[in-house]
């Protein structure tokens, strides 16, 4: 069983669930980018300009990524060889 808390007491109980559950895909994204990606640990960097550059490289990172897994995926299952189709 679930627990969530709400301090709205207008929102319905389906749509609390769907706001938990799109904020939950973004902390796996934010969880792969600091874990497997090195967002975090990779690039130190004191320009505002620098960071969000770095950052946007580590998103395109994850996004190429995740493209691949789907794209072998789906190759799997129709049982035939995985191509990386750009």
């Amino acid at each position: 069983m679930i627990t969530l808390l709400c301090t709205d007491i207008t929102v319905d109980k389906e749509d609390i669930l769907r706001i938990y559950a799109n904020r939950r895909d973004i902390e796996v994204v934010f969880k792969v980018s600091k874990d497997l990606l090195n967002l975090n640990k990779e690039f130190k960097a004191v320009s505002f300009d620098m960071i969000i550059s770095h950052i946007s490289i580590v998103f395109t990172r994850y996004m190429i990524l995740e493209y691949i897994k789907k794209n072998t995926r789906r190759h799997q299952i129709l049982n035939k060889k995985p191509v990386l189709v750009l």
